[in-house]
């Protein structure tokens, strides 16, 4: 089995005791390494005249030798106008990005010695940062492609009754229109309606990564109504670049993408058109 990044010496390459032993001084050069490569020359972000400007050690601060504008190492970023020192902003960093899911602010506040809404407003920085800094190129290469389903299943009272094939069905069709489509002369229920407009479908897309055994390189998700072609082709159209192989299920919502689909099951077997026969799990398409 694979290992885990969470599990590999890299992701061990910094721990909070060196942060904790940085001083203010240190933490500093590290922020402005990080955005212009050293303290000496930099950019000014008025301006943008880059020079070996007047700098005000005491503040932390430097003036422009073009237009004489004062700013630091986080002007013009989400963490302008910050008030923590750089030491805690590091540590908070680390906090962020060490936990599978980042460490909760009501956890981290206490260890900090800050407000609770001063942790929460720069975590919020930190991902307006990750935001801003995302990456809005189209897919390329090998592209895995799945839609999960949220929201819209009906609430039950919690009573035991005999089951029916009428509530199978119903309960089925709660969960994907095309498991149990409705029959000739049938019809959806008042209540299964009014659930079933509240159904949002995540379509994750995920790029494979060129070297071997590293996974996903990039992931994008987009939100839709439901998994049927209109929306999975436009999706699709926005995200991913052409010429790329989309790899998803044997859903008939991907059957469009060309015109020959093939099983990793059987070689062989192909199918032509827009026809994909049973039994098929995973499906390859060359995007047009």
């Amino acid at each position: 089995m694979t290992q885990h990044f969470s599990q590999s010496k890299a992701f061990r390459d910094l721990g909070i005791f060196t942060v904790a032993n940085y001083s203010e001084k240190r933490a500093h050069e590290l922020f402005c390494k990080a955005r212009w490569g050293g303290s000496k020359i930099v950019t000014c972000p008025y301006c943008a005249t880059v020079d070996e400007h007047y700098s005000r050690r005491k503040r932390r601060q430097w003036r422009c030798k073009e237009c004489d504008g004062i700013f630091s190492v986080t002007t013009g970023t989400p963490l302008a106008d910050r008030k923590l020192a750089y030491k805690k902003i590091l540590v908070l960093i680390l906090f962020f990005v060490a936990a599978p899911r980042s460490e909760p602010v009501n956890k981290i506040h206490s260890l900090m010695k800050i407000t609770m809404r001063t942790a929460y407003i720069l975590y919020g920085k930190l991902r307006e940062a990750l935001w801003q800094q995302r990456d809005v190129t189209p897919l390329t290469g090998v592209v895995h492609i799945d839609g999960g389903h949220f929201c819209g299943k009906p609430r039950r009272a919690n009573k035991r009754k005999r089951i029916t094939s009428l509530a199978v069905n119903s309960r089925l069709r709660n969960r994907k229109a095309s498991i149990a489509p409705l029959q000739k002369g049938e019809k959806l229920e008042s209540w299964n309606v009014k659930k079933l407009k509240n159904r949002r479908v995540a379509l994750v897309m995920r790029q494979l990564a060129e070297a071997p055994r590293m996974g996903a390189s990039r992931t994008r998700v987009v939100i839709v109504r439901a998994e049927v072609a209109n929306n999975v082709i436009d999706a699709i159209r926005a995200n991913v670049s052409p010429n790329s192989t989309i790899m998803s299920d044997g859903s008939p919502a991907y059957t469009q993408l060309s015109t020959c689909l093939r099983s990793p099951h059987d070689q062989s077997q192909k199918c032509q058109g827009n026809e994909l026969q049973a039994g098929v799990e995973l499906s390859f398409a060359v995007f047009p």
